[in-house]
């Protein structure tokens, strides 16, 4: 049996790899099992935060921000049961583990914006967000969110002062805080403490916190401040961020004044205006009484009061009263004096005692010191005290709980005013209708005058007179010598004549007798009439011109 045409017998044998067509779901599934992995390793805590607010969050797209930096997403948001509380779950990135702590804090950024803020602007197109402050420690499952950021950021280094106001007057959260025109912090929040005062937390940075002292002085700093100066008003724009949100400045005195270091929350009172602030009254201050009868002043608590051009205090108080007995109206204010402005002289000092502030200022009224109600800068700034000394007036300090300055009127405005008055009523008693009456035909005659064809006869009329008149003066000066030494010479020999005859009377004793009483009368008559000779030639003789012109208009 032949062998060639026979074929080996094929042997199974079983494969322990399933196959290339199982490379696919193979590879799927070790592609979702890494990125579970991924997802578990990259995913931080699951926390849930109760809002005090509603807004719109909007889960798997709102972010949950630390510093603009994205650390997680909103998962879910519903509304608690009172409509007025918001819970929120929040996924948040595997960077913040260990960082939420019982003290990390979460708030909703977004919902009032500022003007002054880039990152705020961008959340009218992104809309609101949550804002995380993160903390050392592990994750709880409940978080009470805040209703606005906290005071202190995360890393800040800063200090905040308590501000109170009677009003906002513009301040809201973001406000600047400027120190000599440069910005060193802002406003965190506010509140108010009761139905009269407002409470304002201010963010001083470091290091300017430390130029904080208990005797500085906040004010509400507009964006454009008008203040007057040895030059005229003076115009000032502080920063744009300022017109929109306001700005407050601070400034701390010099010397004991400026106090110990303010610990945070120090409350400092925040006044309407620079004036106001550094004419605030201080523990050193005196207090007088004014009383202003001026029917057109007007005058407001913190008004400054100067002496010489000098603040040496400011208006503590002030009442409108009326007097039944005379029928008017007056202003009685409170003003108080800081006598540490007003040097000593001759190496002195204030003692602190009362009685030598009186002391002075007894002197000074017994002077002419007088309180005024004016204005700075004049007639359109605002009103103010001004002590000044009337001159050649007296008076005295008057007495009581509170000593009174006498007063004057006369602001500014008032006497403006009444100049104005007066003018315009002597401009309304000026005949003006009659004037111009009269105007008209002065006018009329003038121009008749001129246009009459007898004027310039007339005028070549004068003329020649005057040539007349200029041809006898030549004559009569060439004329004039020799008659004036004809004249003096007739004069001299007279004098001679006289002479003689005065000789021959006193050497003739018969001049005494009764008979011979007339020839001292006739000499006399002789003497009188050889002087006025003399005077005439000697006038002549100097002004030939009056032979023609007169002598009436040369004396």
């Amino acid at each position: 049996m032949s062998t060639q045409g026979h074929l080996p017998e094929a042997i199974e044998q079983p494969s322990h790899w399933p196959g290339w067509i199982w490379a696919v779901p193979i590879a799927a599934v070790a592609i979702v099992t890494w990125l579970a992995i991924r997802s578990w390793t990259s995913t931080g805590p699951k926390v849930t935060v109760i809002f005090p607010t509603i807004a719109d969050l909007k889960p798997g797209d709102t972010e949950v921000k630390f510093q603009d930096l994205a650390v997680g997403k909103v998962k879910s948001v519903s509304l608690e049961k009172d409509f007025r509380h918001m819970r929120v779950k929040l996924q948040l990135d595997s960077t913040v583990e260990g960082n939420v702590g019982e003290d990390a804090k979460f708030w909703i950024e977004g919902q009032n914006f500022a003007l002054t803020k880039l990152s705020d602007l961008t959340t009218i197109v992104s809309g609101p967000y949550v804002a995380m402050q993160p903390a050392p420690g592990p994750a709880q499952d409940h978080y009470v969110g805040l209703a606005e950021a906290p005071v202190l950021k995360f890393g800040e280094q800063a200090t905040p002062f308590t501000l109170q106001s009677d009003t906002l007057s513009g301040v809201q959260r973001g406000t600047p805080i400027f120190y000599r025109d440069q910005t060193v912090g802002e406003v965190r929040s506010y509140q108010m403490a009761n139905a009269q005062q407002f409470n304002i937390v201010a963010m001083i940075k470091s290091p300017f916190d430390k130029l904080i002292r208990t005797g500085t002085r906040f004010w509400n700093a507009s964006a454009i401040h008008l203040s007057s100066a040895a030059t005229g008003p003076k115009l000032q724009l502080r920063s744009v961020p300022a017109l929109v949100q306001g700005a407050i400045a601070f400034e701390t005195p010099s010397g004991p004044a400026a106090g110990t270091s303010a610990k945070p929350y120090y409350k400092f009172h925040l006044y309407d205006g620079q004036d106001a602030a550094e004419n605030a009254p201080d523990v050193e201050t005196v207090s007088y009484r004014a009383v202003f009868n001026d029917p057109t002043a007007s005058l407001s608590k913190n008004a400054p009061v100067q002496l010489m051009g000098s603040d040496i205090g400011s208006v503590a108080e002030t009442k409108l009263e009326y007097s039944p007995a005379m029928g008017k109206l007056s202003i009685s204010a409170i003003i108080d004096i800081d006598p540490q402005r007003i040097q000593l002289g001759n190496g002195q000092s204030w003692s602190g005692d009362r009685r030598q502030v009186d002391d002075m200022m007894q002197r000074l009224v017994a002077h002419g010191l007088r309180a005024e109600i004016s204005s700075s800068p004049p007639v359109i700034g605002g009103h103010i005290v001004v002590l000044h000394i009337v001159p050649n007036t007296t008076g005295t300090l008057m007495t009581g709980t509170i000593p009174e300055i006498p007063t004057v009127s006369g602001s500014d405005i008032q006497n403006v005013i009444q100049s104005t008055n007066d003018f315009i009523r002597k401009l309304n008693e000026l005949p003006l209708e009659d004037i111009a009456r009269q105007i008209d035909q002065s006018t009329q005659h003038i121009s008749h005058l001129v246009s009459s064809p007898a004027l310039p006869k007339t005028i070549r009329q004068v003329e020649n007179s005057a040539e007349n008149v200029r041809a006898i003066t030549a004559d009569a000066r060439g004329q004039l010598p020799p008659a004036l030494r004809d004249a003096r010479k007739s004069i001299d020999e007279a004098q001679a004549t006289l002479a003689s005859t005065e000789a021959l009377v006193a050497a003739n004793p018969a001049q005494s007798q009764p008979q011979n009483a007339d020839l001292p009368a006739a000499l006399y008559e002789v003497t009188r009439a050889a002087r006025s000779l003399r005077e005439l030639s000697d006038f002549l003789n100097q002004h030939p011109e009056a032979l023609i012109e007169g002598r009436g208009l040369r004396q």
